[in-house]
């Protein structure tokens, strides 16, 4: 028990989502509890980092409780989760869940779907097939979304579909993902059990604020657009709005001749996970193959950044997103406990033109809660 909550510390101190174990055993009727601490502050999240970058915005505190069917067993949660449940199936097989509180996301059925058929390398939908392909299904005691995907590729060892079996639940402004993906045949044949482990998922209210906390939170500025950053943005960036799921803002350039890039930003809680996952992560966006940790400090190049030496990632590939040639600029700048991202990513010559407005448009940034 001592070893379980000395662990939930750690990630508490990472500033990653939060977890108190009141229970520890694995049985199958057993009831695991997490507590989920109140939210500090809820920039949205980067769509494309959008698994890697994450954030997780914390709801209000409750208490989750949920039971696990026969032969499932929990595993110590990483980054984002709250929960990491391990699935067994045949042949050494297995699928796993997690479950991630997301606070402020505005990201719609199409985009949530969307980013999934990504994962399994199919391609994209529009809103209409999206919102038909969405069923509504118990979760605790009320409905939320399901979303059923399944690879047409053997995405696992080479033999196996993939299947994402995934339910959306909204509580209070916080959207929680509970999320199976494994080998299709494990998936599938979890499918109910699934279902059922909906249905016992159990938030519990949160405890009411003592008369001092009360007057405390009554005195203190709301989370609201006013806690973002601020920053000038250079006259000739168009923004997007809304910026796209998991974003706080995205920008778009097009220059004369029709090329185009953007900027985005985006945070993550802590230090957002890393600085090798995360350079492989956008390596990949462009087409590149990952590096080790021993050649991860020959591609970054120090710039001072309101006197502070941020490392700059600047690589050029093949865009994924349009397959044209493209050049990508990256900064990891650790404010007020979150590692804000800002990316220029676009057409190598228009993002190579718009390196110092990129520079400048970083260092223009004040942050409300950096202290």
């Amino acid at each position: 028990m001592l070893n379980v909550q000395n662990t939930i510390t750690r990630k508490l101190h990472w500033g990653f989502l939060a977890v108190g174990l009141a229970l520890t055993a694995c049985k199958p009727t057993d009831i695991q509890v997490y507590q989920v601490p109140k939210e500090q502050h809820q920039p949205a999240m980067p769509a494309d980092d959008a698994h890697a970058h994450g954030m997780a915005s914390m709801g209000a505190q409750r208490s989750l409780s949920f039971q696990l069917p026969q032969g499932w067993s929990e595993k110590p949660a990483q980054r984002m989760r709250v929960a990491q449940i391990s699935v067994p199936g045949k042949d050494g097989l297995d699928a796993e869940i997690s479950i991630v509180p997301l606070a402020g996301m505005t990201a719609s059925r199409e985009d949530i779907m969307n980013i999934w058929r990504e994962q399994l390398r199919l391609p994209a939908v529009d809103k209409s097939t999206a919102e038909t392909a969405v069923n509504r299904v118990p979760i605790s005691t009320g409905q939320g979304d399901l979303y059923d995907l399944v690879s047409t590729e053997p995405l696992i060892q080479e033999k196996h579909k993939m299947r994402i079996l995934a339910a959306v639940y909204e509580l209070e402004g916080v959207s929680w993902f509970i999320k199976m993906s494994g080998p299709d045949e494990v998936v599938s044949n979890a499918r109910n059990d699934f279902l059922s482990f909906l249905k016992s998922l159990n938030w519990s209210a949160p405890p009411a604020p003592s008369p001092a906390t009360a007057s405390a939170s009554a005195a203190a500025p709301s989370s609201s657009s006013s806690a973002l950053p601020q920053w000038q943005v250079p006259p000739h960036w168009q923004e997007q709005n809304p910026p796209g799921p998991m974003l706080t803002a995205k920008f778009n350039i097009k220059d004369d001749q029709g090329k185009q890039a953007e900027v985005t930003v985006s945070s993550l809680a802590g230090d957002g996970g890393g600085a090798l996952p995360n350079v492989n992560r956008w390596r990949g966006q462009l087409l590149l193959p990952p590096v080790t940790a021993e050649e991860l400090p020959k591609l970054g190049t120090p710039v001072n950044i309101n006197g502070r030496n941020i490392t700059l990632y600047e690589m050029e590939g093949t865009w994924a997103k349009t397959g044209d040639p493209a050049r990508m600029l990256v900064l990891s700048i650790p404010a007020g406990g979150q590692t804000w991202f800002y990316k220029l990513t676009g057409d190598s010559q228009l993002a190579a033109r718009e390196k110092e407005a990129f520079l400048t448009f970083v260092r223009s940034v004040k942050y409300p809660h950096a202290h």
